[in-house]
């Protein structure tokens, strides 16, 4: 099956027109009903959603909604090549991608007539989705200076008093003091940021092999100066513990005590936590389900000994220890703590020890490593400073790296462009917010980063992690915001969009319905926010082939559109693109071209010939000239389409290989093959690169390209394509999902013309 913009008949060809869906991009708080919208929002409030294929924008005076575009599914009468006018939210490649069937690769097929199974995951011939609009940010000007009084006049030229004099000494030399700080604090970091400070001691004990006295050889060859009988004795006090004998070796070589007072140390520190934990209040107390139940009392009894030591020597420097237990455990960016340091509880550093010369002192004591401005640390030793805090202390930390992570947590995780920005903090995110979910803290921040984390695995293809994010993104909107608010309806929105995605269409109906429910209690039926729930509503109703009501909801959004922003405004240009896919899929070819050619007329206008929500309209309406034959205008309006996308993204992006898909399919109806099948591998090879193989949208190109490999006469290679491509489809987007069941007709009738 091809996706495009054609109904299924007999040349096996699924085309799927880009429909516009609505998301909230809520950038400042929404206001209840009656109260005043506050002007200034902190970053870490609000959560974001995605614009899932074509995302529109809907301007609001408190928000900014957009209306992301999802494939309209193709009618039943062609049978199965891909998906050629997808949607056009990029979907990211899979987590795990099923066992594929062997590959074919695009340079294998250069050797073989052609086979390609490269997994690049773009999605197929989709219509274009159109880009969110920015909400605009209003400057904000000084209030112009009243001339003097004579009266303020005489005072400024007036001697000041010794005492004014000495106050005005007093505050320069401070600004001087604070100004020195500051530059030590630089030239600290630039001294420790770009070198190891600590690489941790790794002793390679393997327990379930080694012998004590092995053990004791290898202890008494990293401590200088102790005897074997020492080290004997020291093995069988630490019970073979690898944590405890690292952090003792680390104690003893920095710190050089008397052994055998190290080892008095160590046993009455054991028996004091002994009696703490046997006493079922007090446990419970230190516990909190915190307390990692692996971790045996002779290792905690030789962490806090040399925690301790390290409180004696660093003071309030040692919190950057409270605070690394908060984000995942590897390469914890200290820069963004000191970028948003006004959300540290308490200080991170003293006159004698800098904040970036904190994790040198650490690593003589604790395994931790510091390299180029990151810190590392041993997840076990993340559980025990965790568990040594005090409860209300693990909130504390556990809300200020909550609120860091979420001001610094890119917006538009969806988009391509924000992935490797997006990945460098994403298991700080996911740590953060989870660390937030548990201790009840920040839970504005926390359902900003599930929203966020749950749309990047969506992009990327990673369905099951997506559901898992957004699951807990709405848990946690909904304690944080309760149960009537906007900002829930959000991801209640995205998670209904994601659920569509799954083919769990029961509960993404409840999502989108109670989203549009507590939108129209809130805000209004004529609020963007609204219209951008009933057009998601019209998008999953004409996948369960409701066409009637999709319908209905599509015009009801228009005809509010066009109240509330004018006849020719860039939403209404969405609502006429929906409408067009609509009537496109019932077969009023003539009234889908009709409001094709709307669209793309509004958006010229408002937006500019070269925008790529143009791309995306003239690419939709290329797709119904193609079915009523018009194929020089197809073809003339695919590839303005593919010029404009080349323009603002550049030749490697998903939208260019969905346009060079839709030419593809366009040039292999009208016979010009070998330009199909250059444009179908190009398109192929951008997706790999991009999203990898195990992405629904590398699949459906994929699965587009066999068809066109079976149409010429190469069943072995094309049969793999498409084999290939099913396997991914079922693994990504399930066995019940439409597209998966017409790649799957189309396997099935290729193989019985075999």
């Amino acid at each position: 099956m091809e996706f495009a913009t054609a109904a299924i008949n007999e040349g096996d060809i699924v085309e799927t027109m880009t429909q516009e869906i609505t998301f909230d991009d809520i950038r400042e708080q929404i206001v209840e009903p009656g109260k005043e919208k506050e002007e200034n929002v902190t970053a870490v409030a609000g959560v974001i959603e995605e614009p899932a294929v074509e995302t529109v924008a809907v301007a609001e005076e408190e928000k900014s909604e957009e209306i992301p575009v999802e494939e309209a599914q193709a009618d039943p009468e062609e049978v199965a090549d891909v998906i050629e006018e997808e949607e056009k939210v990029e979907e990211g490649s899979t987590e795990e991608s099923p066992e594929e069937p062997e590959t074919v690769s695009v340079a294998e097929e250069e050797k073989v007539e052609e086979g390609s199974t490269e997994e690049s995951p773009e999605e197929p011939e989709t219509v274009a989705v159109a880009e969110e609009e920015q909400a605009e940010e209003i400057p904000v000007e000084e209030a112009p200076v009243a001339p003097e009084t004579e009266a303020e006049q005489e005072i400024e030229d007036r001697e000041l008093t010794e005492e004014e004099l000495e106050a005005e000494a007093l505050a320069e030399a401070e600004a001087e003091a604070e100004a020195e700080a500051a530059a030590k604090m630089e030239e600290q970091r630039e001294l420790f940021e770009d070198q190891e400070i600590y690489e941790p001691l790794k002793l390679s004990i393997n327990k379930l092999t080694a012998t004590e006295e092995e053990i004791a050889a290898l202890i008494a060859g990293r401590v200088a100066g102790m005897e074997p009988d020492a080290a004997m004795k020291f093995t069988v006090i630490l019970e073979n513990s690898e944590p405890a004998i690292e952090m003792a070796v680390m104690y003893l070589n920095e710190e050089a005590p008397d052994i055998n007072g190290y080892i008095s140390a160590i046993e009455e520190k054991k028996i004091a936590l002994k009696s703490r934990f046997e006493n079922d209040v007090e446990r419970e107390k230190l516990d909190k389900g915190d307390f990692p139940d692996t971790v045996s009392l002779v290792t905690l009894a030789v962490f806090l000994l040399s925690h301790e030591k390290l409180s004696e020597k660093m003071g309030k420097a040692l919190n950057i220890l409270s605070a690394s237990t908060f984000f995942s455990n590897e390469n914890i960016p200290l820069e963004i703590i000191e970028r948003h340091i006004e959300y540290i509880p308490e200080p991170i550093s003293t006159p004698e020890i800098s904040f970036f010369s904190a994790p040198d002192t650490i690593g003589k004591l604790l395994p931790t490593r510091y390299l180029n401005g990151d810190f590392s640390i041993d997840p076990i030793m993340q559980q025990l400073i965790r568990f040594n805090l005090d409860f209300r202390d693990r909130k504390k930390w556990g809300q200020a790296v909550a609120d860091i992570i979420s001001s610094e947590f890119p917006e538009k995780t969806y988009d391509t462009s924000k992935w490797d920005e997006a990945s460098k903090l994403y298991h700080h995110a996911v740590a953060s917010a989870n660390n937030a979910k548990f201790y009840n803290v920040a839970g504005e921040s926390a359902a900003r980063l599930f929203n966020l984390c749950g749309l990047y695995q969506k992009s990327r293809g990673s369905f099951g992690e997506a559901k898992t994010l957004l699951n807990s993104a709405v848990e946690t909107a909904m304690s944080a915001y309760g149960k009537k608010h906007p900002e829930l309806a959000v991801v209640l929105n995205n998670r209904g969009m994601l659920l569509r995605e799954l083919s769990e269409y029961a509960q993404a109906v409840k999502d989108l319905n109670l989203a549009l429910e507590i939108n129209m209690e809130a805000l209004g039926a004529d609020n963007p926010s609204t219209l951008s729930n009933m057009n998601n509503l019209g998008l999953l109703q004409m996948d369960n082939g409701d066409f009637a009501n999709a319908k209905l909801n599509f015009e009801k959004a228009l005809r509010t559109g066009e109240k509330i922003f004018s006849k020719r405004h860039h939403q209404v240009a969405i609502f006429c693109n929906n409408l067009a896919v609509i009537h496109f899929r019932t077969g009023e070819l003539e009234k889908a071209k009709e409001l094709a050619v709307r669209a793309s007329s509004i958006d010229k206008e408002v937006l500019g010939s070269g925008h790529p929500a143009v791309a995306v309209r003239l690419s939709n309406l290329a797709s119904i000239q193609k079915r009523l034959g018009e194929m020089d205008e197809a073809l003339e309006n695919y590839t303005e389409a593919l010029h404009i996308d080349e323009a603002v993204f550049g030749k490697s992006h998903p939208r260019v290989a969905e346009d060079l898909g839709n030419i593809a399919l366009l040039q292999k109806l009208t016979g010009d093959n070998d330009s199909a099948r250059k444009n179908f591998r190009q398109a192929l090879q951008t997706n790999e690169a991009l999203l990898g193989k195990k992405h629904p949208t590398y699949a459906i190109q994929q699965n587009n390209y066999g068809r066109f490999l079976l149409a010429k006469g190469d069943r072995k290679n094309g049969l793999v394509n498409c084999r290939q491509a099913l396997a991914t489809l079922e693994k990504s987007l399930g066995k019940n999902h439409y597209l998966t069941a017409e790649v799957k007709r189309g396997v099935e009738s290729a193989e019985k013309k075999g």
